[in-house]
């Protein structure tokens, strides 16, 4: 079986130190407690992370394929990192 979790994950820019938001889509085939995915995205929360490593990192702590969806000067931008 397939499944989706979605939600809105929160990081620190390492250019501005602002907060940068992103969606997040976390894929797997095997169960994954909320409460995992929650506590591997909070614990990234005041990290200096580029989009690219937030994702990566996720997917690897996770062992689950993740997509971010983030918006930075302007410009939409598009992560996928396999498990």
């Amino acid at each position: 079986m397939l499944t989706t979790h979605e939600f809105v994950a929160t990081c620190t820019c390492p250019v501005d130190s602002g907060p940068d938001t992103y969606e997040v889509m976390v894929e797997t085939q095997i169960d994954i407690p909320v409460e995992s995915i929650l506590a591997a995205t909070a614990a990234l929360k005041d990290e200096k992370l580029y989009q690219e490593e937030f994702t990566r990192h996720l997917a690897r702590q996770l062992g689950a394929r993740v997509t971010t969806v983030g918006w930075h000067s302007g410009v939409r931008t598009t992560c996928r990192a396999p498990s």
